[in-house]
């Protein structure tokens, strides 16, 4: 009897362990089933908001090119190319540092750091407001734009502060690992921009000082979702000094890329409307809106890679990071075939969608495609220098692309019109990414090339 209580003692207690390894092993493979659902899903939410905002901003094109028509389509561009220039600037030394440094900090951390980012960018957008405001009153004043632009100085202004802070507001949810809140907020901003412009083609009485009210107001209703925000952010010591200080250091490098992108995209359009005219300009822009959107949903790729490849970089290094943008470039070359559609019905599409007054060549939707795709596999090296903490590469191809750019656009528009600057921006991305292509090949095998 003892023998037998001594065997099924060993029995009983010998199998504890074996029920706990076999629980642990369990709950290993559930939290690693849950990290990959939760991946998943926040990619899914990150490309989902930038697909929703590429049609939108799809849609908001098309609808104000129908209300202005050629000339103010054209001169909206060359104005709101102000606020993109300071949303370069955001992007440079805010959201991209956000996206990298985040990745450094501690879960307990974060709503900290989130926080001091946060103060960083309130003042940026205030700064943003008032330099706008003061520079198209200074313009006025000289003489350069018309007095009746007066009018239009605060709603320029205001919709350049409300967009700047409602797409910080869009980015730090993607960080925090709350991108359903980005997408909620995408989802009633550019639903009530689309409406309320839709309203206004219907009655027939707009202007372009009414386009940028109901923009401005519309994104500025967006930033009402910052109280989402209070979960992700703890209170503390402000130190904007210090984090403009970090964040400075990070992103000359990321600034110096995205303004040397950002001459050669707006210089094109500069150039072709002091030599040409604002209607050139619009139906430029308007060829431009057609294939925007492949570019806004690679944007919303590349914000998601940048996140995923920081964290990939610091846990298991140079070889997954490869893996990874690689994979990425592949299905995001992949994904842009259907593309090629419209580019076959390009003129039939033009008409139908932003009416007869615009006249857009085939040839120029061709180029301007091709430069999107090539743009978005750019980006995919940006986001390896960055990652690896060489970003200075990225801003020498860009400078490369830039000369290249104006320099063809500027050759071309004497000979060939408008049609230069999107041949002008494809032999300048070409270039661009040929250089890039080299110096991401060797810094994946060695991330200290100089």
């Amino acid at each position: 009897m003892s023998g037998q209580l001594i065997e099924e003692s060993t029995g009983t207690f010998g199998s504890a362990p074996e029920s706990i390894s076999q629980s642990i092993a369990w709950s290993g493979k559930d939290q690693r089933r849950r990290s990959k659902l939760q991946k998943m899903t926040d990619f899914a939410a990150t490309t989902g908001d930038q697909a929703l905002v590429s049609i939108s901003n799809f849609g908001v094109a098309i609808i104000a090119g129908r209300i202005l028509g050629p000339s103010g389509f054209g001169l909206f561009t060359l104005i709101w190319s102000i606020a993109l220039f300071l949303n370069v600037a955001q992007q440079s030394f805010i959201v991209a540092p956000l996206f990298t440094f985040a990745a450094n900090f501690s879960p307990a951390d974060q709503p900290r750091y989130f926080y001091r980012v946060l103060v960083l960018q309130s003042l940026f957008a205030c700064t943003a407001f008032a330099l706008i405001g003061l520079s198209l009153w200074m313009c006025i004043a000289a003489g350069l734009l018309s007095p009746d632009m007066k009018t239009m100085i605060l709603p320029i202004a205001g919709a350049c502060f409300a967009f700047q802070f409602q797409e910080f507001i869009r980015r730090l949810m993607q960080v925090a690992r709350v991108p359903i809140v980005a997408l909620l907020c995408d989802i009633v901003t550019y639903g009530l921009q689309i409406g309320l412009l839709v309203r206004e083609l219907l009655t027939r009485h707009s202007n372009l000082h009414t386009v940028f009210l109901i923009l401005g107001g519309s994104w500025l209703i967006g930033c009402s979702f910052f109280f989402a925000a209070g979960s992700c952010l703890t209170m503390g010591k402000m130190q904007p000094f210090v984090t403009a200080r970090l964040h400075l250091s990070f992103g000359f490098s990321i600034a110096l890329t995205n303004m040397f992108q950002w001459f050669a995209a707006y210089g094109t359009l500069y150039l072709v409307g002091a030599v040409l005219t604002p209607a050139a300009v619009g139906n430029i822009r308007a060829a431009i809106s057609v294939v925007a959107p492949l570019n806004v949903l690679a944007v919303g790729i590349q914000t998601y890679l940048s996140i995923e490849a920081a964290h990939v970089y610091q846990t298991t290094g140079m070889p997954a990071l490869v893996s990874l943008l690689r994979k990425s470039t592949l299905r995001f070359l992949a994904a842009c075939a259907p593309g090629v559609l419209i580019c076959v019905w390009a003129r039939p599409l033009m008409r139908l969608l932003l009416g007869p007054r615009f006249h857009v060549p085939t040839s120029w939707v061709v180029e301007l495609f091709i430069v999107v795709v090539l743009s978005a596999v750019f980006g995919m090296a940006i986001i390896h220098f960055k990652t690896v903490g060489r970003p200075i590469l990225g801003a020498f191809t860009a400078a490369l692309g830039l000369v290249i750019t104006l320099a063809s656009t500027g050759l071309l528009v004497f000979r060939i019109g408008a049609g230069a600057a999107p041949a002008g921006l494809l032999a300048g991305q070409i270039c661009t990414l040929s250089l890039a292509a080299s110096l991401w090949k060797r810094s994946s095998k060695d991330s200290k090339i100089v």
